[in-house]
């Protein structure tokens, strides 16, 4: 085996971590309302937990914990208000379901969620769709080139798909990036569910490059969410506010029964 070029060695690691740091400062006000509501719910029913047990009254948990998530409601329904912030969490949640579900049904394997998975499953399937798009994410540009240039597309959108991978490959690179060219071949694709999506992959590049450039990202989203058009009714910000609400009902209402249960 050949020794391993130190100096590709440091630039794969490079690559790799601007990708990261691109994808972290697209998706960054989006994770951040995640973590409000997550620390927000948990931390309430802790606090009520403890209040139960110090009064020895389920009801004061109850009463605790209901309060407590109220107040996180309101702090998230703030941030909630920026409709650029609420169109990027329905296209994002939108184009993350499209493509898992586009993943298992060429690979028949579950996505890779992290580097390491991601290593180790382009180990285990040296053959398989998908791997350009994760050697880019890995920052190992010469093979994704090689990866990319041996795919056959099946149909235009997947050779647009193709087009948005090669100039996500140019931006980590800090090669020129083309994305007006990508703009007009998208409005050329025929209309179909698989048009929208790629506006949504074309969007999220749109992201990067304007974070990349110190502009806002949210605004690429929003107009990528209002081109592609209308998301499936769970992908809704509507429906996702209820399912955190019903989540914390759940939680709050266990958190109840639970000092119910050792207070008795």
């Amino acid at each position: 085996m050949g020794a391993v070029d130190p100096t590709a060695k440091a630039r794969q690691a490079a690559y790799q971590a601007r990708a990261v740091n691109l994808a972290t400062g697209v998706l960054a006000p989006l994770n951040d309302v995640a973590r409000r509501v997550s620390l927000g719910v948990l931390g309430a029913a802790g606090i009520a937990f403890v209040a139960g047990l110090v009064f020895r009254e389920p009801l004061v948990s109850l009463i605790v914990g209901a309060g407590l998530c109220a107040g996180v409601a309101a702090v998230v329904s703030r941030r909630l208000l920026d409709p650029d912030l609420r169109a990027a969490i329905e296209l994002r949640n939108d184009h993350d379901c499209h493509e898992r579900a586009e993943w298992k049904a060429d690979t028949r394997t579950s996505m890779p969620r992290t580097p390491r998975a991601a290593a180790q499953w382009l180990l285990a399937h040296p053959r398989e769709r998908g791997r350009a798009a994760l050697l880019v994410a890995l920052g190992r540009l010469d093979e994704a080139d090689q990866a990319i240039a041996e795919v056959e597309p099946r149909t235009p959108e997947e050779a647009f798909g193709l087009d948005i991978l090669r100039q996500t490959r140019c931006l980590l690179a800090n090669d020129p990036v083309d994305v007006a060219a990508l703009h007009e071949q998208w409005l050329k694709l025929p209309i179909s569910r698989e048009r929208r999506h790629r506006r949504q992959c074309l969007a999220l590049l749109d992201a990067q490059v304007a974070f990349d450039a110190r502009r806002a990202p949210l605004v690429a989203l929003a107009t990528g969410r209002a081109e592609a058009g209308e998301v499936h009714r769970t992908m809704r910000i509507e429906w996702i506010v209820g399912q955190w609400v019903v989540a914390a009902a759940l939680l709050v209402c266990a958190v109840t029964i639970v000092v119910g249960a050792i207070v008795a």
